[in-house]
């Protein structure tokens, strides 16, 4: 399974052997591998590749979502965003109610959080560093523990806060997808999953007795 976001890319993993194709859009929250929203490449590496097996992340976070990107030639999807707020992430919990709080509008696509993972652009919620057009000094904001170890975190590491993260929460790399928009609550996993589900189906239905698609709504 080879995580992929551009259509060249696609090739290449499917020439080395992929079994399974993850189209990454730029929707989608974290490290990011290309510059094509996920219908578009979806498009692309369909045409290209009619045979392949095709998943789909970013922009996936209902039932009706999934029931789209199959409708769009997709086998099936990976989601991320939805999945943070759950009651088993790791997340940290202000991390968890930014997500169930913002739009899509709250996510932007930069390079600040490179300390770690340089020269890769990544979609996180915004916040003061993401809209300060100066760089400020990589000093400690924040410390997390990795076993019985206390790790220092610098200002515009890569590394996102969890649960046993101390220190300015607020400043640190919170990926998060466009998805956002319609996640609304916290939950369990297997709600989420249960929730997805349902909707999917729901979404077979309508299409199989003739319904037409309708933009999903936001809330």
């Amino acid at each position: 399974v080879v995580q992929i976001g551009t259509p060249d890319d696609a090739s290449a993993a499917l020439r080395l052997g992929a079994d399974v194709l993850v189209l990454q859009g730029t929707e989608a929250g974290g490290h990011l591998l290309g510059e094509l929203p996920v219908a578009e490449l979806l498009y692309a590496v369909r045409t290209r590749h009619p045979d392949a097996v095709i998943a789909v992340a970013g922009g996936v976070a209902t039932g009706t979502d999934l029931a789209r990107a199959r409708s769009a030639g997709a086998d099936g999807a990976m989601a991320g965003t939805v999945f943070v707020p759950t009651a088993e992430s790791m997340a940290h919990p202000l991390f968890k109610r930014r997500i169930v709080e913002a739009r899509a509008d709250d996510t932007v696509v930069t390079g600040r959080y490179d300390i770690g993972w340089p020269a890769r652009p990544h979609r996180v919620l915004r916040n003061a560093l993401t809209e300060e057009s100066r760089r400020l000094p990589a000093t400690f904001i924040a410390t997390t523990r990795v076993g019985a170890a206390r790790i220092p975190v610098p200002r515009y590491s890569a590394t996102v806060p969890g649960v046993r993260t101390e220190g300015r929460i607020d400043e640190m790399a919170m990926y998060c997808g466009t998805s956002c928009d319609r996640v609304t609550a916290q939950d369990t996993a297997a709600a989420v999953v249960g929730k997805l589900r349902h909707e999917y189906e729901h979404e077979l239905s309508y299409e199989r007795e003739g319904g037409t698609w309708t933009a999903p709504s936001n809330r």
